[in-house]
């Protein structure tokens, strides 16, 4: 229940940050330019944390997204970037990574602090290969297989799930519940977004 509690006041943060996102971006980007993440985080009120909050060291990068976005990997082509580009589209790529990409991250961290600790209790079931009894492991591309686990941090009882199957030479990755830090919720891969589809066809065709 926590976790679908989450993921539901995650679609509204979402919602709202679409709107709280831009007035983040021009109350705070004149005076961040530049700093790095240290100082950036004594300057800056509750609200630009909130709806913004992201971690990373470059200002580039915090803002931008440069370093996921683009193929730019240091701080002078970064630089560069920023000179050249209009200020639409600098806000453009902002919009994107703050309030599409990591939406509301400060909140979202705040919201789901409690899943900051040492995990215990842990049970497992599942693992795919070198599995090694009673350790924590999400399926990814490099691993594949499944794995059910339950376990506690702070007290609270939580979850995690992941699989990932291959066929035909293409993967599909699914990941659910407790992170380090946070609740996840992912379906990746072309085979995961196929089957989607397909149900949803089925489900439209037969009108359900």
């Amino acid at each position: 229940m926590r976790f679908i509690f989450v993921k539901l006041a995650e679609v509204v943060l979402f919602l709202l940050g679409l709107i709280c996102y831009p007035i983040t971006y021009f109350i705070a980007i004149g005076s961040v330019k530049g700093l790095t993440l240290s100082e950036e985080a004594k300057l800056v009120g509750s609200w630009v944390n909130f709806w913004s909050g992201h971690e990373e060291e470059s200002w580039y990068d915090r803002w931008f997204g440069l370093y996921e976005l683009t193929d730019l990997s240091d701080e002078q082509s970064k630089a560069e970037w920023f000179q050249k580009s209009s200020s639409f589209k600098r806000f453009l790529y902002s919009y994107w990574w703050g309030a599409f990409r990591n939406f509301a991250w400060g909140g979202r961290k705040k919201l789901q602090r409690f899943l900051v600790g040492t995990k215990y209790d842990i049970k497992t079931r599942g693992g795919g290969r070198d599995y090694k009894e009673g350790s924590l492991r999400w399926m990814n591309k490099q691993w594949y297989g499944w794995q059910w686990a339950t376990f506690r941090v702070n007290g609270k009882k939580t979850f995690r799930f992941s699989f990932t199957i291959s066929l035909f030479g293409l993967y599909w990755n699914v990941m659910l519940g407790a992170g380090e830090d946070r609740y996840i919720a992912k379906n990746r891969g072309f085979w995961g977004y196929f089957i989607l589809m397909l149900v949803a066809a089925t489900l439209i065709f037969f009108n359900i």
